[in-house]
């Protein structure tokens, strides 16, 4: 379930409070989407409000970090035990999990836990098997998604708006290659630095894709 309604589109911010209350009544799985920008984000919201504070209570702050971690520890605690009434009354609130959209372009890094920051060689050769899984199961139809998805994994990146004028005219998986190749020549000091300072919320405003 979305945290934003029909009517707002892409604008505001995602509100949850009816997912969690849609939780209270329903016995199947609830997952939430909106506004999810990381793994430990994503944990953060899926934690009821009412045990967030109880959370808080064992730590000294709010945020998603802290939130996740908490959490995860207070849960494996509860498995370690193998007591699921405790289990129940911990964490029935909660929904059941969580998805990342939008934040996800060009930084599928997202979905591991502990914030990773990749080098730019990794987000080169990540680039590089996007394009190749397009190819071998859209063939030319995945290259025009190509095009819209790898200009993201260079937000920020010198000279950008170079590869990004190359990589939305690109038509199969060798023009790819020929992309990432120059960056590499182009920056070759720059492979094995981690590509820190990375804000997919900006990101997603620069490419115009909006938010989940």
């Amino acid at each position: 379930m979305h945290g934003r309604t029909y009517k707002q589109a892409f604008t505001g911010k995602a509100d949850f409070t009816g997912i969690y209350e849609l939780k209270q009544h329903v016995n199947i799985p609830v997952i939430c989407n909106g506004d999810v920008m990381s793994y430990e984000d994503g944990i953060a919201k899926i934690v009821h409000p009412e045990n967030r504070r109880s959370l808080a209570s064992v730590i000294s702050t709010e945020s998603p970090e802290s939130v996740a971690t908490t959490r995860d520890l207070a849960l494996e605690a509860v498995n370690t035990e193998q007591n699921s009434e405790l289990k129940d009354q911990v964490f029935h609130k909660d929904l059941d999990g969580f998805m990342i959209g939008r934040a996800s372009f060009g930084n599928p890094w997202c979905f591991l836990p502990g914030g990773y920051e990749p080098t730019l060689h990794e987000i080169l050769t990540t680039m590089s098997e996007h394009g190749k899984l397009l190819w071998r199961w859209k063939e030319r139809k995945g290259m025009m998604e190509a095009r819209k998805h790898l200009v993201q994994y260079l937000h920020g990146f010198p000279g950008v708006k170079e590869y990004r004028s190359e990589l939305v005219h690109v038509e199969g998986v060798e023009d790819i290659e020929k992309v990432i190749a120059k960056i590499r020549a182009d920056h070759p000091t720059l492979m094995n630095q981690k590509m820190s300072g990375y804000n997919p919320e900006s990101a997603m405003t620069v490419w115009g894709c909006g938010t989940d």
